[in-house]
């Protein structure tokens, strides 16, 4: 699955907790407190049959905010603010369905068509949610990146960061849309003045690769950062670790930036954080043991480099790992899928000699096919 497939999942997943602020971690923990302390207010609107207050304390009940977590509890005012035609209860049943999690069986063609029920409202979560079933093609949906991009546009015109940042991105990269870098820019500035933090890190991302001016982008990573962002932590990290863009090299600041990052479980950080103790850096210790077990939550958070190097530990029986070769090509094949260079290499030397695989020269030619046409590291 592709980092964007990935990034449009956890958008439509969000729209289920946060209808009207998109998934940035400050506007989302900004709208579950308003939830929260409104909760008896909304309680009481909602059993009057306000069809809104039952949304908001369906999210209410599905989170815990306000009240303890209690998910029949959820998926009933849910349901009746749905059954009302609220746009708000469509959006959260659809959430519910596409999830999958809540008492229901998952339905993506459920949920799309939820969302379209309440997107032709002109509900901005119901049209971002929808938007990401025509960039997946799902849920009966073809797909349809120009027709997604409409739609994030229809929400971003309504003030929906998430939205913004999504066209935004559209614009300047010429995605579904007619290439338009200064109607991109406008939109993600327009997104990252609002708080909101994927936006910061494209602008970012835009002035490292398309721009050459790593000391303005830092600058981006910095706000992204500043507002929780781990992604942005880690960009900073890095920037303290080598001294760099105008940042003074100190390892044990940027230690502190990489254990912020890690606490959140983004898998970069994870890694860095197992680097340095294996490594011995900022005034640790050198420990292998301990880095291995970093490495270890890395991997299970998603990073391929970090999947290699488990596999590495079960394939040599090192940093307290029972040598396996059959698990250690469970988890080459892992960070391989990911696009991990060596990872596939290693595959192919596996499948070649018959190493915690069967052998089968026609799969080692598969990926070493895979690793002569992969540019990445």
């Amino acid at each position: 699955m592709s980092a964007v497939s990935k990034k449009i999942i956890a958008i439509v997943l969000a729209i289920l907790f946060v209808s009207a602020c998109g998934n940035d971690k400050q506007a989302a923990a900004s709208a579950k407190e308003t939830i929260g302390s409104n909760f008896t207010e909304n309680l009481k609107k909602a059993e009057a049959g306000d069809a809104t207050a039952q949304a908001l304390v369906g999210r209410a009940y599905l989170k815990g905010e306000g009240v303890a977590a209690d998910s029949a509890k959820a998926l009933e005012w849910i349901k009746k603010s749905n059954a009302q035609g609220n746009p708000e209860g469509q959006a959260a049943l659809g959430g519910v369905y596409w999830g999958g999690d809540v008492g229901v069986q998952q339905d993506y063609k459920e949920a799309c068509r939820l969302y379209r029920l309440a997107a032709e409202q002109n509900n901005a979560a119901g049209q971002v949610a929808l938007s990401g079933c025509y960039e997946l093609g799902v849920g009966g949906q073809k797909k349809d990146i120009a027709k997604a991009a409409s739609l994030q546009e229809q929400a971003a015109a309504q003030g929906n960061t998430l939205a913004q940042e999504m066209i935004g991105q559209k614009y300047f990269y010429g995605v579904g849309v007619k290439t338009d870098q200064e109607k991109g820019m406008q939109w993600l500035t327009k997104a990252a003045e609002a708080g909101q933090t994927d936006a910061m890190l494209t602008i970012a991302r835009i002035y490292y690769t398309e721009k050459n001016d790593p000391v303005e982008a830092v600058k981006w990573d910095q706000k992204a950062a500043d507002k929780g962002n781990p992604a942005g932590m880690n960009s900073i990290a890095n920037c303290y670790e080598n001294g760099e863009f105008g940042y003074k090299k100190d390892e044990k600041t940027a230690y502190q930036w990489y254990q912020k990052a890690a606490d959140t479980g983004n898998a970069d950080a994870l890694f860095n954080i197992g680097r340095f103790h294996r490594l011995g850096l900022a005034g640790l210790k050198k420990d292998e043991n301990e880095g291995a077990k970093w490495y270890q939550k890395a991997a299970d958070a998603g990073s391929p480099i970090a999947m290699y190097n488990v596999g590495t530990y079960y394939e040599n029986g090192e940093s307290g790992y029972k040598k396996d070769m059959a698990v250690a090509a469970l988890w080459y094949r892992k960070a391989a899928e990911l696009g991990d260079k060596d990872s596939q290499l290693m595959l192919v030397d596996l499948y070649t000699q018959g190493l915690g695989v069967k052998k089968n020269l026609k799969e080692a030619a598969r990926w070493q096919r895979m690793a002569d046409t992969n540019n990445g590291a």
